[in-house]
């Protein structure tokens, strides 16, 4: 018998692991040497091998990893009889199966081992370093031939000389010269009472014929009862696979009938296989989040209702509405007063340097202008600017009506009679009042007074600083944060 293959299903710490012998070369020598260091499962693979042949006992030191019922070992052999591919199963009844799950007789196994026992095999080819010590001291310890206690101690066989000696006592009453009641004298005895037995009941030559013609005939009988044996047992076998198939055919139906429908689609690639498979993630993350987010609404909701209801409060909503959209204000003012008061002081810095050099006493404060009159400084400064611009217009417009007359003048002569002026003078006027010009002067004009009520009205609005088109874009406070402020 020769070893092709030992799997180690499940035993001991081997889980799904699996050791090939690959047959030699022809003239080759047939040798496979397992090394390794300590507790990489050597004597694992030692009893394991055992277990296979002759049973995983109730009780295994290998079923630490792997509970008693799930411990599995298989093994692809070759014998004279052929290949058997056997595996090993830790149970009650039967544990040896083929590879499909169907049990198998221990005999397949015994077949191939000659009847050799577990305890036999292991003393002869399961030499480990206990058994060579025990042989060691069996050949210390014996006085018998050198050959023997070789023998012993590659046999495992210790204690080889007590048992000789046993042996040799036994050996004495089976048969000893000149001894008249050992085994072998009343065997011969008995033969000789027999023989004369036989001769008495020899029987002729016609009966012996007749006997040897039956047995013949038994042979045949025997022969064909065998060959049936063997092709009804082959028919059993076929049978039974095609019952273990009659489930799979079931499932393969209901697979095949729920496919049906989708026969017109073309056959899905690899691409749209990657495509399903990130879809499912997807929908499970979906899923999940969605299942998270439902728990969540629940979750507040079931607070929310737990949550109990102030009647004084409930009716102040809105204003704490409004006071909760201008905390976002108030953050960023408060976020805002350090860089404020830092601009503060470089201003009052600037200020004491200004006064400083305009030798002015004393601190800024004291030079402080009003509001009232920067607003009106302010109005002064814009109606000044106003007032130089008209002035530069005017003396524009009058070295432009210079060099009108002078051109005039020459081209008219001299000047006309008074009443001619007058009337020019009322036509110069009538024309002035009609002129874009004059009237966007006076538009002007008027636009810088508005400028200067404007500017005056918002200086009035400090300590506030801005522009008009931010103050409209200011939302108007409610009346309730008035009179708050008014409070306060």
């Amino acid at each position: 018998m020769r070893l092709d293959q030992l799997d180690l299903t499940r035993y001991g710490h081997f889980t799904e692991a699996r050791l090939d012998f690959p047959a030699p070369a022809p003239g080759a020598p047939d040798l496979h040497v397992i090394f390794g260091p300590n507790e990489a499962g050597k004597s694992t693979l030692f009893s394991a091998w055992l277990d296979l042949l002759y049973g995983i006992p109730p009780r295994s030191r290998y079923d630490f990893l792997h509970p008693g019922p799930m411990m599995q070992i298989g093994a692809t052999l070759t014998h004279a009889g052929g290949v058997l591919h056997a595996v090993r199963v830790k149970r009650n009844g039967p544990s040896l199966q083929d590879r499909s799950g169907q049990s198998l007789p221990e005999a397949a196994l015994q077949a191939a081992l000659s009847g050799l026992g577990r305890d036999g095999y292991a003393a002869m080819f399961s030499l480990d370093d206990d058994t060579i010590e025990q042989g060691g001291d069996s050949i210390l310890a014996s006085r018998g031939d050198l050959g023997e206690m070789l023998f012993a101690a590659s046999a495992g066989l210790a204690g080889l000389g007590p048992q000789l000696d046993i042996l040799r006592k036994d050996l004495d009453a089976f048969h000893k010269p000149r001894a008249r009641s050992t085994a072998l004298k009343l065997a011969k005895d008995r033969l000789s009472a027999l023989d004369q037995q036989r001769r008495s009941l020899d029987i002729t030559a016609p009966a012996a014929q007749k006997l040897q013609r039956d047995l013949a005939a038994a042979e045949i009988a025997w022969s064909a009862a065998r060959s049936a044996e063997t092709a009804a047992d082959t028919a059993l076998k076929s049978l039974e696979a095609a019952r273990a198939l009659l489930p799979q055919q079931a499932r393969l139906a209901r697979l095949c009938a729920a496919l049906a429908p989708l026969s017109h689609l073309p056959p899905a690639t690899e691409a749209d296989a990657r495509t399903l498979q990130s879809l499912d993630q997807a929908l499970h993350g979906l899923t999940t989040q969605t299942d998270l987010r439902a728990r969540t609404l629940a979750e507040l909701a079931r607070r929310r209702a737990a949550l109990p209801r102030d009647p004084a409060i409930l009716p102040l909503a809105d204003q704490i509405g409004q006071v909760a959209a201008l905390h976002p204000l108030h953050l960023a003012a408060l976020a805002d007063l350090p860089r404020r008061h830092d601009r503060l002081a470089d201003v009052t810095a600037d200020l004491v340097r200004r006064l400083q050099v305009l030798d002015l006493p004393g601190p800024p404060a004291r030079h402080a202008i009003s509001p009232a009159l920067m607003a009106r400084l302010r109005a002064l400064v814009v109606r000044r600017d106003v007032a130089l611009q008209s002035l530069t217009q005017a003396q524009d417009e009058a070295a432009r009506a210079d060099t009108r007359l002078a051109s005039s003048a020459q081209t008219l002569g001299e000047p006309t009679a008074p009443q001619d002026l007058q009337t020019l003078s009322h036509l110069i006027a009538h024309l002035r009042q009609t002129d874009p010009q004059a009237q966007r002067r006076r538009a002007a004009d008027d636009h810088a007074a508005r400028t200067a009520d404007l500017s005056r009205a918002l200086a009035a609005l400090t300590p506030w600083r801005g522009t008009a088109a931010e103050l409209a874009a200011l939302s108007v406070p409610a009346p309730w944060q008035i009179t708050a402020w008014q409070t306060a």
